[in-house]
């Protein structure tokens, strides 16, 4: 199976928004799993990391940032879909860039397909 890497920049007025296609596919008779697509974040990054369409300037500190990865794979990884508004208080606690610039944040996801064990009842 090849999977996908999905990237992103989502500035301050914005949702993170992770949906997976076909998030119910089909049950295996033979050994009686669900497929399902499931999101994986593999990095997650908020802050000021470059000149992009979130920041349209260079006001200094551009390059400001801290590794989120942790705390957006905790609300993401394993879901069939998860929305994050960017501007939300957990994400500003953990911005380490000047607090009058605005922050944004760039995510690699993954989408890959998981197999859940099913009870069939007979």
């Amino acid at each position: 199976m090849t999977s996908t890497i999905i990237t992103g920049d989502y500035c301050q007025s914005e949702y993170f928004i992770a949906v997976c296609n076909n998030s119910l596919n089909n049950v295996n008779n033979n050994n009686n799993n669900l497929v399902t697509n499931v999101v994986v974040i593999t990095k997650a990054t908020y802050g000021r990391m470059r000149v992009s369409r979130c920041v349209t300037g260079m006001y200094g500190d551009v390059g400001c940032r801290n590794d989120v990865t942790n705390y957006v794979s905790s609300r993401c990884s394993g879901k069939s879909r998860c929305k994050i508004y960017v501007a939300e208080q957990m994400l500003h606690r953990l911005n380490r860039c000047p607090i009058e610039l605005n922050a944004y944040l760039e995510e690699i996801r993954i989408p890959i397909l998981r197999k859940i064990a099913l009870q069939l009842l007979t």
